[in-house]
């Protein structure tokens, strides 16, 4: 199975580090490009699914944070409290519907404690950080950026965070909640993100080899 999650991290705009891997497919995912495929109602047509990918999000999540002893301590567990234990090789146990530990893209001040309600935060990228584009003719690419020297992630009692899972969002998601359901998760190994680092994540859906 191809690759197909590229992770470029750039520190102070140098290259220094590429991940690679595949992505899990969740149920949410499979259900919306099932739905994708056919018409609502006829003449004139309406798609029986009109959502789209539009975010993505970043976590500290997932069995591949080699960092526990940090991330199971304050401020860490303070604001994003979890378990670490969603699996992106085998999803069912626990089920994987969306990021375990999602991260606070932004917000008016420090990040909202324990994923309480927060109108100011907002957990996934967006446009412009995010845009797509088809490296192949069965290929759909999407492209988002996490970006520290802009503020992204490390603000209010971090310095540092050390990211390891990420997720596809359609556009239904509200980007102001933090539990959204994925299409797509990945976990990785973990890099230590700080207002030095830009990652760049190539995400890419194909059909066929």
């Amino acid at each position: 199975m191809r690759d197909n999650v590229v992770i470029k991290v750039y520190e102070s705009g140098k290259l220094v580090d590429i991940r690679t891997g595949h992505n899990v497919w969740l149920s949410y995912g499979k259900v919306w490009m099932t739905n994708m495929l056919g018409l609502a109602s006829y003449d004139p047509d309406v798609p029986e699914e009109t959502k789209r990918v539009r975010y993505m999000g970043v976590g500290i999540g997932g069995n591949r944070q080699a960092l526990l002893s940090t991330v199971n301590s304050p401020p860490y567990s303070t604001y994003y409290p979890g378990t670490n234990l969603q699996n992106k090789e085998y999803p069912l146990n626990p089920v994987t519907e969306h990021l375990e530990r999602p991260v606070c893209i932004s917000s008016a001040g420090a990040p909202p404690v324990a994923y309480a309600a927060d109108p100011t935060a907002v957990w996934r990228i967006d446009h412009p950080n995010l845009f797509y584009t088809h490296l192949a003719p069965n290929e759909m690419t999407v492209h988002a950026i996490v970006d520290g020297s802009m503020g992204d992630v490390v603000y209010g009692p971090f310095t540092e965070m050390p990211l390891s899972e990420a997720g596809l969002f359609l556009s239904d998601a509200v980007i102001d909640q933090p539990f959204e359901d994925a299409v797509a998760y990945y976990s990785f190994g973990t890099i230590l993100f700080n207002i030095k680092v830009r990652l760049e994540f190539i995400w890419s859906v194909r059909f066929g080899s």
